[in-house]
């Protein structure tokens, strides 16, 4: 069992919540996380660069001197590549480059982020925080009081899960620095990848691991069936 750092939301230290680190899995993939984040990176693409070919250029295809006779190079047209303004040779064109990750590999991958984080010491969660309106100081002296790894989590970037949107909580987050604040049900391996923290909120953290149960009992009952 892994402990997790928990705290109030007043900042107060509470008791550690104990979470079973096989729900995520046996062992950090790093190479499907590898391929993850490759892949994420090749989705924000947006694929809309362009060059023109010489059978795109614009003006006529005349011959631009005479074959022989001249002392230069033998010329077909002012549209080669050789040519200042001529065409591109294989030029970029407009493409998707989304890789069409599979299903499981991305639960995998996420699976992986999240259990490299718990066994680094990289997840806090924070018990009771409710808003009433949006207060984004009362948010950073709560994130400067929550501590991992010696260092508070304000120090360094980290990814605020909350169980389901809450307008109060995103609003007061969200220009924090370092911060990116997100639904849990949105969660993804890139996000958990390239940030150093993770914290969440109590409901979020009963969310991924009650999601994680019903996937285990899944693949259990799938088995005994099969």
């Amino acid at each position: 069992m892994v402990k997790l750092p928990c705290y109030n939301a007043d900042g107060t230290r509470a008791e550690d919540i104990e979470v079973d680190p096989s729900l995520f899995g046996d062992k950090v993939l790093s190479k499907t996380l590898h391929q993850m984040v490759v892949g994420y990176g090749h989705h924000k693409r947006v694929g809309t660069h362009s060059a023109k070919t010489r059978g795109e250029i614009k003006g006529s295809n005349r011959k631009p001197y005479r074959q022989k006779g001249t002392g230069r190079a033998r010329a077909g047209t002012r549209k080669s590549p050789l040519w200042r303004s001529g065409g591109a040779i294989f030029p970029p064109k407009p493409r998707d480059y989304d890789t069409g990750l599979p299903k499981k590999m991305r639960k995998a991958a996420l699976n992986s982020a999240l259990l490299a984080k718990l066994l680094d010491g990289e997840v806090a969660v924070i018990d009771g925080l409710k808003l009433e309106a949006p207060h984004t100081k009362t948010v950073a002296t709560l994130l400067k009081q929550v501590e991992l790894n010696g260092k508070p989590v304000s120090e360094r970037s980290h990814l605020f899960l909350m169980h389901e949107y809450d307008r109060n909580l995103y609003l007061s987050a969200r220009n924090i620095a370092n911060t990116k604040i997100e639904e849990v049900r949105n969660l993804n391996a890139y996000d958990v990848v390239r940030k150093v923290n993770v914290v969440l909120t109590k409901q979020a953290l009963e969310a991924l691991i009650e999601q994680r149960k019903r996937d285990t009992e899944a693949q259990a009952a799938k088995a005994s069936a099969g």
